[in-house]
Order: structure tokens, then C-alpha cells, then sequence
């Protein structure tokens, strides 16, 4: 005879607690049959690489060589010579359709120690230094040449000074006569001050906040800020948090918003119209410090950067290639120094600043721009694709702007005498939706790890302990790791490995709550084991030949039926995970 049927309310006011209603859950019916799927792959959706055809003019010459000549992937030197373009600018031009846009970046580049990035920014950045180098030296000459001439103005006004106090001086130049000579003698001196020369610096590493706004002011309102280590970032950062973070003149900076700094000790800095570049490579346990560092995002840093983070090549390199070829190397280096001393028209505002040189679209140009954006603003939306990063995302139009100023520049000799064209805004398009996937990787990264990296941790900790094991003893595994000091932790990891098929996890009635036990999938296991099979059989591989076989049912199929997975792309054979 059935049992009768028990409500909760009535379970419960027969004198059941709670722990018993729990004891009661079952993971399936009672001889029921688990059916083991094929486990999904743990590996993150690898982020898009670059394509060569988006890259015009010298840029789309030497990028592809410098990669193959270092064995980098393309991603690298691409990045690093946009910086360097952007570096030789210097603030120097705007694209001022259909908004006001500078035409600068800051970028980032993540990549493991090991791929070569110091190798790939010497010969991105080497004309820059070079012509720095050699124009630096004209500068200490003309300065020198300043400072003997400024001695000299100084000598004269404080002659005409003590004759003044002296009343035998005043009576032999005369009063009012002394009095003429020394104001113009103060105004002479004010002029000079104003024509003082500047040792040029395009390129900057190792300074603080307060140093670059120096610089900054010093260099006329132009830094670059280009390094194979995240020295900068670390400085600005206050250490990743040990101090207190400064983000203001990379904000500015970016923005090209006024920077007026007072301080105790010495003169004040003003720089109307700031242009700092950024162009630095860093590990990705460096973005992750700085995920955690106050301001980074919340200020809108994280926001202004443009990332790439390419896969790294380690273990497939080449060991022998070829070196950048000359003539590529010059045409590159011609490029750039034209960038250096070119001299667009400008004008200049109320104050006498000068106002970068304007840039437009072309009609079809325009019109494709325009297209885009009415598509990306839906995605803004809090259900569309950059609503996890709708800050970020709120500023790629602006960066694609950025980028095609920038490919603009590249292609001409006379940039401001053409409009930039459909082919340079329909590559800047696509290396801001390339950007735009790295952008997603980039905030994983500064959360502190993705789920998919803590389930790969989480699975790698079952296999090495064994299965079956509580979920207990595999949290005391693995609470020394930072993620996973709280039993909580491994709530979202589990989750992901149950529904990807890699475990089952299975309550067991006790006293108190459920005990959790977790089984790992038997193709996993059931995959390592390897035997020989004997000539006489039907579907015999060859003599010596191993064959992968399995005495779990898959589906209907065993393991040796399964076709073989797609080469990984990850950071683990996916193979060999399971």
C-alpha cells in the first residue's frame, strides 16, 4: 500500500527538523542510471589576434617583420609601433570629426616574462631614441649658448640696479633715463626666459606622477611613456597598493584636460592641452595587482586603456629567422622622424598655446563611422555585450577616432591635407573591436582569475588527490591558495565542473548537513588507461601501435570512436586535462 502523501508543513509539524528535510534530497531517482557526457573544454575563449591587413603604410611593413624576426606574435609589435606613432605625434594633431578627438593612446600590453617584449620595443622604438639622442645634443649646445647670453642679461640689470642706489649714478645717467634702461633691461631678461631651450625627451620610463607633469610641462605639453616593464604603472600605482595611488596626470593626460599644479618649494606647472602616450608591456599577474589598486577602474584608468593580450608562443618558436630587413628597418625609421619634426599648421588660443592641427573625415568615411555607431550603442545597454565594461566600451569610439588619426598620419607626408578615408577608419574599426575582445579578458584579469581558471586549479587538486573525495577534504587542499581560503570559494568552480561533465557531486544524509561527495567523470580516469591489443583483432591497430581504451560506456560509444579534439589553444592540452 502507497504511503500517503506529506506535505512539508506536515513533515515538519510531525516533529522533522529541518537537517532531516535535507537528508531526504536525493541527486536522481532511485535507480536511475548516470549518464557521463563527454567533458567540455575548461580552456577560455582565446581573445582575437591581429590581422596584418589592418596595419597601413610603414606600419604594416614592419610589424609583420619585427614579429617574425622575434618570433612574437604579431599583437606585440603592432601595439608597440601604434605607441610609437603616437609617441612621434606628439599631441601635435586632433581629429575633430564628428567630436574633438587626440590623436594619442595608451595601451598596454600583457604577456608572460619570456616572449621577447624587450626585444620587439628596441626595434619598434629605436629611430625615436636615436633621433632623441642626436637631437639632444644640439639642445645642451643652444642651451649653453642660452645660459652665456642669460648670464650676461642678469650682469647688466644689476649694474643698472646699484647704479640706481647709488646717488652718484643716478645723477650721472640721469634719473628718469636709469629708470627706462632698467625696465627694459626686466623686459629683455623676460623675453629671453621665454626662448630658454629644452633638452628634448619624446620618451620616458621610470618617473612618478609629480616627475611626469614636470616633464610634461618641460617638454611642451608632449611624453611619451614607453617601457617593456610596468615600472610606471608601479610608481603611479603606489606599488599595487602599498601606497597611495595618483592617477590624475594619466587621466589628464589622456583626456588632454588642463593640468595646473601649485607646490610649496618651487614654480607651479601649467599645461594647457596635456598629450601623454603610453605604451607598456606587464605580466598578467602585474594587471591583476593593479585590478586591485584603489582608483584603477573606479577613477576610469582601466577605462582609457587599450589592451592586448596575445597567446603566447613559447615552445613553438622558430630558432632560426631572419632580422628585420634594412630596407623595411629605414623606410620604418624615415617614418618616424618625419613624425618627429613635422610641423603642421597650427593655431593658437588666448594664451598663445598652440592648438593641434585638425583632422576630418572623408564623406564615406563618415557615413561608415556613423554606422558603427549606431550599432554599438545597443550594446551599452545593460543587456548588450559591454555591460560588464560599459566604461570601457563608452570610450571606443573615441579610441577608434585615435586609431585612425593614427593610421592617417602614417600614410601622408601632409596629413591635414587630406581627409582620412574609409579604408583608414574601416581598419581602425577593426582594431577597436580587437581591442574591444581583450578588453574582456583585461577586466578577468583584474578581478583576480576567471571561473574557468579556478575550475582548471579545482580539477587538477581532484585528480591529484583522488576520486572519490569530500568536498571538505579537497577544500583544506587547496585553502593555502588566496581564492580559495573560504569554503565558499569553491561554490562557482564545482558548479562549472558539474555542468561541463568533468564530476558528479553527491549528497550524503548525515546528522548535519549534506556531505558532499565528488566523483570524477570516468572518461577522465578511463582515459589513461592504456593497452595493447593483439594482431588477430578485427580492428588491430598496427605492431606496437597503443590504442586508448575504456571499459566505461560513453554515450554509446567508447573512447577510441571519439574523433579527435581541435589542437588547444589554451594554456593546457586539452587532451591531456582529460
Amino acid at each position: 500500500m502507497a504511503s500517503p502523501k506529506c506535505g512539508l508543513d506536515d513533515f515538519l509539524a510531525a516533529g522533522h527538523s529541518r537537517a532531516d528535510a535535507e537528508a531526504l534530497i536525493v541527486d536522481e531517482l532511485p535507480d536511475a542510471v548516470f549518464d557521463w557526457g563527454r567533458p567540455l573544454s575548461l580552456e577560455d575563449a582565446p581573445a582575437p589576434a591581429f590581422d596584418a591587413a589592418w596595419l597601413l603604410g610603414e606600419l604594416g611593413l614592419m610589424a609583420p617583420a619585427v614579429a617574425e624576426s622575434t618570433q612574437t606574435p604579431l599583437d606585440l609589435p603592432a601595439v608597440q609601433a601604434l605607441g610609437a606613432i603616437s609617441a612621434a605625434v606628439g599631441g601635435k594633431y586632433q581629429l575633430a570629426d564628428p567630436w574633438e578627438e587626440p590623436v594619442h593612446i595608451q595601451e598596454i600590453t600583457v604577456m608572460d616574462s619570456g616572449n621577447r617584449k624587450s626585444g620587439s620595443h628596441r626595434l619598434v622604438y629605436d629611430p625615436i631614441l636615436k633621433w632623441e639622442r642626436a637631437k639632444a645634443a644640439d639642445d645642451r649646445k643652444s642651451l649653453r649658448e642660452w645660459e652665456s647670453r642669460d648670464r650676461v642679461l642678469n650682469a647688466q640689470l644689476k649694474a643698472l640696479e646699484s647704479a640706481s642706489s647709488n646717488p652718484d649714478g643716478k645723477k650721472a645717467q640721469g634719473l628718469g633715463d636709469l629708470d627706462l634702461r632698467i625696465r627694459a633691461a626686466v623686459e629683455e631678461i623676460e623675453s629671453h626666459q621665454q626662448k630658454k631651450p629644452r633638452i628634448t625627451q619624446i620618451v620616458a620610463d621610470d618617473v612618478t606622477s609629480e616627475r611626469c607633469k614636470m616633464m610634461l610641462h618641460e617638454q611642451g605639453g608632449a611624453l611619451a611613456i614607453c617601457s617593456a616593464e610596468p615600472v610606471f604603472f608601479g610608481n603611479l600605482g603606489g606599488r599595487y597598493g602599498d601606497g597611495s595611488p595618483m592617477w590624475d596626470v594619466l587621466l589628464h593626460g589622456h583626456a588632454g584636460d588642463m593640468i595646473r599644479t601649485n607646490r610649496v618649494g618651487r614654480e607651479g606647472e601649467y599645461i594647457a592641452r596635456p598629450s601623454l602616450t603610453v605604451c607598456v608591456s606587464m605580466q598578467p599577474i602585474v594587471l591583476t595587482q593593479l585590478g586591485k589598486s584603489i582608483g584603477f577602474r573606479e577613477q576610469g584608468v582601466a577605462a582609457r586603456l587599450l589592451p592586448s593580450i596575445p597567446a603566447s608562443p613559447l615552445g613553438y618558436r622558430r630558432v632560426t629567422t631572419e632580422p628585420v630587413a634594412e630596407d623595411i628597418r629605414d623606410a620604418w625609421a624615415r617614418r618616424i622622424v618625419h613624425l618627429l619634426e613635422l610641423q603642421p599648421r597650427r593655431m593658437v588660443d588666448a594664451d598663445g598655446v598652440p592648438i593641434p592641427c585638425s583632422l576630418s573625415l572623408a564623406p564615406d568615411a563618415r557615413e561608415a563611422f556613423h554606422a558603427f555607431l549606431s550599432l554599438h550603442e545597443p550594446k551599452l545597454r545593460q543587456d548588450g555585450e559591454y555591460a560588464e565594461m560599459t566604461d570601457w566600451g563608452s570610450k571606443l569610439p573615441g579610441q577608434i577616432l585615435r586609431l585612425a588619426g593614427l593610421l592617417h598620419v602614417v600614410q601622408h607626408d601632409v596629413p591635414e591635407d587630406a581627409a582620412v578615408s574609409l579604408l583608414t577608419i574601416e581598419c581602425a574599426m577593426a582594431i577597436g573591436d580587437y581591442f574591444a575582445g581583450h578588453a574582456k579578458v583585461m577586466f578577468d584579469l583584474m578581478s583576480g582569475a576567471t571561473t574557468n581558471e579556478s575550475a582548471r586549479k579545482v580539477l587538477a587538486a581532484i585528480k591529484k588527490l583522488g576520486s572519490p573525495i569530500a568536498r571538505n577534504e579537497l577544500h583544506k587542499s587547496l585553502q593555502k591558495q588566496t581564492r580559495f581560503k573560504v569554503a565558499s570559494s569553491l561554490d562557482e568552480p564545482l558548479a562549472l565542473l558539474e555542468d561541463y561533465g568533468w564530476i558528479r557531486i553527491e549528497r550524503q544524509p548525515t546528522a548535519g548537513r549534506p556531505k558532499q561527495i565528488i566523483t570524477l567523470s570516468p572518461f577522465v580516469e578511463g582515459e589513461k588507461r592504456v593497452e595493447r591489443v593483439k594482431r588477430d583483432d578485427e580492428d588491430a591497430p598496427e605492431q606496437g601501435e597503443k590504442r586508448e581504451i575504456t571499459p566505461y560506456p560513453l554515450r554509446g560509444r567508447n573512447v577510441v570512436d571519439l574523433p579527435a579534439p581541435l589542437a588547444p589553444t589554451g594554456t593546457e592540452d586539452y587532451l591531456d586535462e582529460i
